[in-house]
C-alpha cells in the first residue's frame, strides 16, 4: 500500500501528465490516502466537480490522523524547525500519518524529502 497525498490525487482526477504517469508507475499498488488530504482536495475542489472526487474518495482506504500520529507530527515538527526545514503543518500531519504506518507516500511535492525516515515516491 502507498499513500496518495493531494497533489498526486489531483494529478491523477485531472487525468494530467503527472496523473497519468502516476498511474503508470504505480497503477499496481493498493492506494490509500489521509483524513488530512481528503479536507485538502475536498476544499479546494469546484462544485461541479466535487462529486468525482467523492466517488474516487470512497473507492480508496482514507487513514485517520490519529492519537500516534500526532505524538509523530509533534516530534517531526519540532525537528523540522530545528534543523530549519520547516514544511508547512498539513504536510507535517500528513507525513506522521505515513511515519506511523511505514507506508511510502506517492506524491508530486518535493519538501515531503524533507522528511528524514519518510518514503517518498516521486516521478
Amino acid at each position: 500500500m502507498a499513500i496518495l497525498d493531494s497533489s498526486a490525487i489531483i494529478h491523477v482526477l485531472a487525468g494530467s501528465g503527472e496523473g497519468e504517469r502516476i498511474k503508470e508507475k504505480f497503477g499496481d499498488v493498493a492506494y490509500a490516502t489521509s483524513a488530512i488530504s481528503v479536507h485538502e482536495v475536498l476544499a479546494g475542489v469546484s462544485d461541479g466537480h466535487r462529486a468525482k472526487v467523492v466517488e474516487f474518495l470512497k473507492n480508496i482506504e482514507i487513514l485517520p490522523f490519529d492519537a500516534a500520529a500526532a505524538f509523530k507530527s509533534s516530534e517531526l515538527e519540532l525537528h523540522l524547525k530545528r534543523s530549519g526545514r520547516m514544511i508547512c503543518k498539513l504536510d507535517i500531519l500528513i507525513a506522521s500519518i505515513c511515519l506511523v504506518r511505514n507506508v511510502p507516500l506517492i506524491t508530486t511535492d518535493n519538501d515531503f524529502k524533507k522528511v528524514t525516515g519518510l518514503s517518498v515516491l516521486t516521478l
